[in-house]
């Protein structure tokens, strides 16, 4: 992740339920002055609570690549949600600094829902706060998820949509799908793209 004009380390990996904890309180972190990407991003975090809690009331959720494989092998033909967020040491204690939520389809692609970072990034003061890279840091930590994943289980297509803001971003790894708003990639692209 890029912060303050050097680069910090983070961590993505599979969340679970005391994530969507974390992210339930993003919104109190919008002014009365807020952006619009960070009221986006407050609701992209509701909106996500809001399926985890659909899908754990069914028991089709992810937290970590065995379970994964788990679900599949028992209900191939059902949705899977998992959410994959973005922790570091450097950033607010006891809150994310990012989240993606995915689904995995009942045709075994892999839908990503929501990418969001912490509201808080959006603003300028302090400059510490202006953080970027999330975008590159999912994908690439999707990439080594798929990877990981049982070979049988690991999706064919991985598809979600972009904003007018992160489409250029996209465009760094694959090449850019007409119309751009939508970006469907093959999983052994994504890879390819992020990780070799």
């Amino acid at each position: 992740m890029k912060r303050a004009g050097g680069f910090q380390e983070a961590t993505l990996r599979f969340g679970a339920d005391a994530d969507i904890g974390r992210i339930r309180n993003w919104k109190d972190f919008l002014a009365a002055d807020a952006t619009s990407t960070a009221k986006e991003a407050a609701d992209y975090a509701q909106e996500s609570i809001t399926r985890w809690e659909k899908h754990r009331a069914i028991g089709r959720v992810a937290t970590g690549p065995d379970d994964f494989s788990s679900l599949i092998l028992a209900k191939p033909d059902e949705d899977i949600a998992l959410l994959l967020v973005v922790e570091a040491d450097w950033w607010q204690a006891n809150d994310l600094f990012g989240f993606a939520y995915l689904r995995r389809t009942w045709t075994g692609s892999l839908y990503m829902e929501y990418l969001a970072k912490h509201p808080m990034t959006t603003y300028s003061d302090p400059p510490d706060l202006k953080v970027s890279g999330l975008i590159e840091a999912v994908l690439v930590g999707l990439a080594s998820l798929i990877d990981s994943i049982r070979e049988d289980h690991r999706p064919a297509w991985v598809w979600w949509e972009s904003t007018k803001g992160s489409a250029k971003v996209y465009e760094k790894f694959f090449a850019p799908t007409i119309p751009n708003d939508l970006v469907i990639v093959s999983a052994k692209e994504l890879v390819l793209s992020c990780i070799s």
